[in-house]
């Protein structure tokens, strides 16, 4: 026999970049504020007038195709554990929920930016450039 057939088969839930996101945010005493899914910030807990970190766009071009992100920014005192790049994950979904169908920023700022958002999928838009594109799939 293969089993009682009354017993339930538990699948296991599909967690989504914002479920993901959430669970870092609290495990750094943040809460997430998303209320404007195109500026996505993260406070602090204990005094919401503190930010963490933020993912901050706008729309290009007057279109639903392109949206540009200004800025990503993580507190340097919490860098390092993956927030930055689950920021991400949960933008380029809204943004791909929302219609977008490609996402352009400048990768300026410490460290090796372009790497950064390479190893995420961005290419750059022309050689020895610092403007990174990303194509977004309907599951991004």
């Amino acid at each position: 026999s293969y089993g009682n057939s009354s017993e339930e088969i538990e699948t296991p839930k599909k967690t989504t970049p914002f479920d993901d996101l959430n669970k870092k945010v609290e495990e750094l005493g943040g809460q997430l504020d998303a209320s404007d899914w195109k500026y996505i910030s993260v406070k602090k807990k204990d005094d919401p007038d503190v930010e963490l970190a933020h993912v901050d766009s706008y729309p290009q071009g007057g279109t639903k195709k392109t949206i540009f992100i200004d800025d990503l920014w993580v507190d340097s005192a919490i860098r390092g554990n993956g927030l930055a790049s689950l920021l991400m994950r949960t933008f380029e979904q809204l943004a791909s929920e929302n219609g977008f169908k490609k996402v352009r920023l400048f990768a300026s700022g410490p460290g090796d930016l372009v790497k950064f958002y390479e190893d995420r999928g961005y290419k750059r838009e022309a050689p020895k450039s610092t403007i990174m594109i990303k194509e977004l799939s309907s599951t991004s």
